[in-house]
């Protein structure tokens, strides 16, 4: 909210992943990885299968491909060695958050023009990282949000945001981005996030 109050722009680009990192498919040995705990990693990885059950009927055993057993303590340490060289932002103003599948990038300024230019470096070497662990990206569930306290004002001024590309697929702007469960609109008011979560919340009290 503090960038709201000194009247800087803030924009962010939220890039929505289409599954789970794969980490059985990209299983590398680290240089220096003791070959016991090496073993130990495979063997926690691959060969394990599961089942769905359907109204009492169980279905064939089907392998699993991708992704850490949940609630391991070991599948945090591994999701943090498999991120562990993503680009973070070096210029000062730019940050990356990312969880799982869910990826955004922010960068604040009084330049709208500057910002997308650093918002665009930081979303093409986030985009080299994906091709190099062939990560593929949901474009209609990413996106870019310009906040501002008076964003109209800021567009007469400045002009409108250039536009982002992903590797060379433009990322379209959007009034608000859905963040960890949590709306983001384009004020930051959350007035949208309020609305879904009382309309929610009215829902399950009339079931």
């Amino acid at each position: 909210m503090r960038i709201l109050d000194k009247d800087l722009n803030l924009h962010a680009y939220k890039v929505q992943l289409t599954q789970e990192l794969k980490l059985t498919d990209h299983f590398n040995t680290p240089n220096g990885l003791p070959d016991r705990l090496v073993l130990i990693i495979r063997d926690f990885l691959l060969n394990r299968t599961f089942r769905y059950r359907v109204e009492g009927t169980l279905s064939s055993p089907r392998e699993i491909r991708a992704g850490v057993p949940q609630g391991s303590v070991l599948s945090p340490l591994l999701y943090s060695l498999y991120t562990n060289d993503i680009p973070i932002p070096s210029d000062g103003k730019t940050k990356l958050a990312f969880l799982a599948n869910d990826t955004a990038i922010f960068t604040t300024g009084i330049s709208v023009k500057a910002i997308t230019r650093r918002l665009q470096s930081a979303v093409t070497a986030l985009g080299e990282w994906f091709r190099n662990w062939r990560r593929e990206v949901n474009p209609d569930k990413s996106g870019a949000v310009h906040f501002a306290k008076h964003p109209h004002f800021v567009y007469w001024q400045q002009g409108r945001p250039g536009t982002i590309n992903l590797s060379g697929t433009p990322i379209p702007w959007r009034k608000e981005a859905k963040y960890l469960g949590v709306t983001l609109d384009s004020k930051l008011s959350f007035r949208s996030h309020i609305a879904r979560v009382r309309n929610r919340a009215a829902g399950n009290w009339e079931d």
